[in-house]
């Protein structure tokens, strides 16, 4: 079993690895010289803005460009710009923050993405070392939005730690760029140095001033799906109800504590984020162990040992309330599981005594068993940036079709999630 999963994990790795290096899709180059060449470029998902592109013709050969060779590029719907700017290249890292509240800029030509294009634009640089810049475009010229996070000494004790304080000139920049549009710029010190809240304002301005802007590039944008990994323990509880098998519905079953671990995708029906539907694949199993004993005289006493061993994978389809508290998004969810037994393995060692005679037997602890199995889950969570931790109840209707036994498990999960396509705002 090990080894299968660990060659699909090889595979699987393998196959994404040579698909992310000929990723070429439809796109175009625009070069200094203003001709506009249309072809494929090798679209690599980046998390960063590229320092360079691959290009190719329909018959040409392979050729990279990097923000000196060309003004522009398009792929996938996404325009990068050629442009010489200044980056603020002081530190974002709360360890990493000094005293110094003025801004250090340094000129570079590189692409910047754009998130709104156009003649009041609004456009991102993102280092894969460094922090993110935006810019607006503005009379022509690519401006950098000034933004910067620094520590100052707290008041009243030199002993107490120092405070995080943040030069805001972006919101003065701002005020100048969305001028016409006073109710816009009504609000500027309640935005935040991020996409989503930039996005929105300048969304919002072209709206107020009637001019013409993408429907993708409005600030009501669906958000993008969520893909997760996802570990974590399992609890689980197993209970037999039967008035013709004692030794199980009677017995008294120990808890079993066990791995499970699967991938999700969460989907955003509503363009606020506010509700999601998730949908998850998990492997799980159980080993859950216990003992009947009916002393019933001097003379006469029985006992029975069963153990069940059973592996499953589940398809969780849950429907999930977020809920934003400044950094974190907090979340309640519910749904239901359908489950499919890999395998079902019980076992049963039986005792009895009556009088002088003993008898020991191996039996199986039931007749017929089902493989599929259905459930309900309820739980609660916390996400921030990257990691989501929640805890998770579930419980399903168990193994077992006889008529005269019926079984449950359930099960209290705690869950560690990893956003796989996780963006910075």
């Amino acid at each position: 079993m090990k080894s299968t999963i660990t060659i699909c994990l090889f595979v699987f790795t393998t196959g994404c690895a040579i698909a992310q290096k000929q990723n070429f899709v439809p796109g175009y180059i625009v070069k200094n010289y203003f001709d506009t060449t249309r072809g494929f470029v090798n679209d690599q998902h980046w998390k960063f803005t590229p320092e360079k592109i691959s290009f190719k013709s329909d018959a040409g050969s392979v050729t990279d460009y990097s923000s000196a060779d060309i003004t522009s590029f398009l792929v996938a719907g996404k325009l990068y710009e050629s442009v010489l700017v200044d980056v603020e290249t002081s530190p974002d890292k709360e360890t990493e923050l000094t005293t110094d509240p003025e801004f250090k800029l340094e000129k570079r030509k590189v692409f910047l993405g754009a998130l709104i294009p156009g003649e009041k634009g609004l456009y991102y640089y993102q280092p894969e070392n460094g922090k993110r810049n935006f810019y607006i475009k503005f009379n022509g010229k690519h401006q950098v939005l000034l933004y910067k996070s620094y520590v100052t000494p707290s008041a009243g004790s030199e002993k107490s730690d120092p405070t995080i304080a943040h030069n805001n000139k972006f919101q003065e920049q701002l005020a100048v760029f969305l001028e016409e549009c006073p109710s816009v710029t009504a609000n500027l010190n309640e935005v935040a140095y991020t996409r989503k809240s930039l996005e929105k304002l300048v969304g919002q301005f072209f709206i107020c001033t009637e001019r013409p802007l993408p429907t993708e590039k409005l600030p009501t944008d669906k958000i993008t799906p969520k893909f997760t990994a996802l570990a974590g323990t399992s609890v689980s509880f197993l209970t037999f109800r039967s008035k013709t098998f004692p030794y199980l519905s009677e017995a008294d079953f120990k808890p079993s504590l066990n791995f499970t671990a699967g991938l999700g995708l969460e989907i955003f029906p509503s363009k606020d984020g506010k509700w999601s539907f998730v949908n998850e694949l998990v492997y799980l199993y159980y080993n859950i162990e216990g003992d009947y004993v009916n002393d019933v005289s001097a003379t006469r006493y029985e006992s029975a040992h069963s153990e069940f061993f059973n592996q499953y994978v589940k398809l969780n389809t849950l429907f999930r309330l977020n809920v934003q508290k400044r950094k974190n998004l907090i979340f309640f969810n519910a749904g239901i599981s359908n489950g499919y037994a890999l395998s079902l393995k019980g076992t049963q060692k039986e005792y009895r005594r009556l009088a002088d005679f003993e008898q020991y037997n191996d039996l199986e602890p039931y007749d017929k068993e089902q493989r599929y199995e259905i459930g309900v889950l309820a739980g609660a969570g916390l996400s921030h940036n990257r990691m989501t931790y929640q805890i998770r109840y579930e419980s399903s209707n168990g193994f077992t079709v006889a008529p005269q036994l019926t079984s449950k498990v359930a099960s209290i999960r705690f869950l560690v999630s990893y956003h796989l396509n996780y963006e910075k705002d």
